[in-house]
Formats: structure tokens, sequence, C-alpha cells
């Protein structure tokens, strides 16, 4: 099968291939990581006005990066983000740090790989940029011997003036704050 590179929405053609990412996807296999994100971690999507079921992002890349049980942690808030307060009122940082205890050796966790953005579309960009920085900052003095990776996996198909609204404010302001928090290659 092959890559999808771009995707064009409304006119515009956006570049969605990231070789970055892939390029560090490899860099980690095998390592202690902890997985977090909103329902799409958890397995799940509200379409059609009704819950679907669908394989957690999570369990794809734990199962490609060949990690065993004491060697992950699944952690999934849904509707959360890391500014957008979810379920159970938490969003990812407050998500990791209930959890956190679940957690045998802090020292061993490598990779902390956190992917959403759907739920962070209505907030405000400087609240997203702050809660992503106070996240970073936790899981530095929580996990020393770890690197944080941020993708942005949230998107809105609807052919609405909503969905409209959505995809832009998730195009021009979540991925660029998401984005801008990439690693710098090695």
């Amino acid at each position: 099968m092959a890559d999808i590179s771009k995707i064009r929405l409304e006119n515009e053609t956006y570049n969605i291939k990231d070789e970055t990412a892939r390029n560090e996807i490899n860099n980690i296999i095998g390592q202690d990581t902890i997985f977090l994100g909103d329902s799409y971690a958890a397995g799940t999507t509200f379409e059609h006005g009704s819950v679907q079921y669908l394989t957690s992002w999570c369990e794809e890349l734990r199962r490609q990066m060949g990690l065993t049980t004491g060697h992950y942690y699944i952690f999934a808030q849904g509707n959360a983000g890391f500014a957008k307060i979810g379920n159970n009122s938490m969003n990812f940082q407050m998500t990791l740090a209930s959890r956190i205890n679940e957690i045998t050796d802090q020292n061993a966790i490598k990779n902390i790989i956190v992917c959403g953005g759907y739920n962070d579309w209505n907030e405000t960009a400087s609240l997203i940029d702050q809660r992503i920085s106070e996240f970073i900052s936790y899981c530095n003095q929580q996990f020393p011997n770890a690197q944080v990776y941020i993708g942005m996996i949230g998107g809105n198909s609807a052919n609405t003036s909503q969905g409209a609204s959505v995809r832009d404010n998730l195009f021009q302001k979540v991925l660029n704050i998401y984005s801008s928090y990439i690693l710098p290659t090695q």
C-alpha cells in the first residue's frame, strides 16, 4: 500500500507525511513508553450519532514498537486535550498525574507519546501553549530520562459550516502550536 503524503481540504493542500516523526519512531522502538491521549487513545470515537469502536493508535504503535506488558502504559481520557478539560474533569497532565502510581519505575520511561488535538480546537492558542509547556515541565520532573513527543491527530470531516470552523481551528491553531514542540532532528 502506498503512503499518503498530502490531503486536500477546502481548496488547500496540506502535507501530512512527516518523515521526521517516522525516523523518531524508529529510534524509540523497544523503549519503555507512556502513551497518552483522548478517545482515539481509548479506541473510541463519536460519529454518526453514536460511539464507534476502533483500534487505538496506542495499541497499534505499541505493537509496532514491540512493547510487552510492563514496558508500556496507555492512559486515555475522552474529550480531553492539553487545555481542554475532558471526562472525569481532567486534561492530559491531570490524567497522567492521576495514574502515575501505576508506573513501577519512572526512571525506566524513555518516551512519553501524546496524541490528540481535536478537543483543543475551541481553546485559546495561549492556553494550549501554556498547558503544553506545563505538561513538558511536569514530565521532565517526574520522568528524568524521558523524551516527550506530541502529535496532532484530530480531524473533522463534516461538510457543514461547523465542520469547516473546527477544521480551520485545528489546522491554523492547534496543529501550529502542537508542531512548535517537535524536536529538532539529532
